[in-house]
């Protein structure tokens, strides 16, 4: 078994999770994914039965298309977490997490395997996939991952990782070697009212990461024109900057210059790009909460070269689309054709993305 690079090949197999509660929810994103998909590629959902009436809407070939029924559970949309694909013997298989404490995302790998063809192996270790970003000679691991396997758990997994593909790939940890801040509360005010704003949200004490997966702003772009592996890293000081803002204080934007900064020590190729910090509002709550509208949570192929990119410039934030038309820009810069799917707001005010909704399970 070897795993499957973030950034290689064309797409020839996609899996996707469809809980009811985002299915309609998520319907024009799904909708415009599978519709920009190679015509060629084929996709399975595991599907809650309640949005299978969803899944019929979906602008797709039903030839492609193979719903795994997962009754009796309640998912994500980010059920990709506790797998990482891979390939066996040339065939699709799952590298499984043994722990996820998160819904029942953690039992759906376990309906996968037993309802289709795919192959899967327990990893000796816990981890979350949007957490490992997967190149052609390296293994880029959050250092939140590598941290609380401590170091006997961490040596198994590159023990375990050495097993699997010999020593073809070497681990890169992104994080910082200083905790980096815990979820925030503030105090604000909007006319007489109080509002309570937060930041990092859900960033656990103790993290080492400017946000809790490294598919969040680092983004695998293959090989360069020199040969190195090519890497976006985002920027939210850059985002602000074209929106004509001054960077928010608490946008950690010296966590992803540093970050940035160890990649390109380390021989990498990096691209700087934006990543805005936005927020969204609920005013019966009256909490402002915060978040990152990220672009490098993206879907990769090469050859031919094509970016799945979320867009962020519609409804509350119109002016985002400057930012969206820069990340255009950055990967067709790069040779790449962009292919932009919208609504994403929806996803970011989730804390994911495109990447964090898909799993590659087959590439030429």
């Amino acid at each position: 078994m070897h795993l499957l690079c973030s950034a290689a090949g064309p797409i020839r197999h996609l899996l996707l999770f469809a809980p009811e509660y985002e299915a309609e929810h998520f319907a024009a994103i799904y909708g415009a994914l599978v519709a920009s998909l190679p015509a060629d590629a084929a996709i399975t959902v595991a599907a809650e039965p309640g949005a299978q009436p969803h899944i019929a809407r979906w602008p797709c070939d039903p030839a492609r298309l193979a719903i795994v029924e997962i009754p009796d559970i309640s998912i994500t949309p980010w059920a990709r977490d506790p797998l990482i694909a891979a390939a066996a013997n040339g065939a699709p298989a799952l590298l499984t997490t043994p722990e996820l404490e998160r819904r029942d995302d953690l039992r759906a790998a376990a309906t996968l395997a037993e309802k289709t063809e795919l192959a899967s192996a327990p990893s000796p270790v816990a981890f979350e996939g949007g957490n490992i970003l997967v190149g052609e000679s390296h293994l880029f691991v959050g250092v939140d991952t590598l941290t609380a396997l401590g170091d006997d758990g961490a040596a198994l997994f590159e023990t375990a990782l050495r097993d699997l593909e010999g020593d073809r790939r070497e681990i890169v940890p992104i994080g910082s070697a200083d905790d980096a801040p815990s979820e925030t509360f503030r105090t604000a005010h909007a006319g007489e009212e109080e509002w309570r704003e937060i930041f990092h949200y859900r960033a656990k004490e103790g993290t080492r990461q400017p946000v809790f997966h490294i598919d969040m702003f680092l983004t695998l772009a293959g090989k360069g024109a020199g040969g190195g592996e090519r890497i976006l890293v985002g920027d939210p000081a850059m985002a602000a900057e074209m929106l004509g803002l001054p960077p928010h204080p608490l946008c950690l934007a010296n966590r992803f210059n540093a970050i940035a900064a160890d990649l390109e020590a380390r021989g990498f190729a990096v691209t700087r790009n934006p990543l805005p910090m936005i927020y969204m509002d609920d005013p019966k709550k009256r909490r402002r909460t915060w978040y990152y509208a990220s672009s490098n949570n993206a879907l990769v192929q090469r050859e031919p070269d094509i970016v799945w990119l979320p867009a962020y410039g519609h409804d509350n934030w119109p002016e985002l689309e400057i930012t969206d038309r820069q990340n255009r820009e950055i990967w067709e810069g790069f040779g790449f054709e962009v292919r932009m799917i919208g609504e994403a707001q929806k996803l970011a005010e989730n804390l994911g993305g495109l990447h964090c909704l898909t799993n590659v399970l087959r590439r030429s």
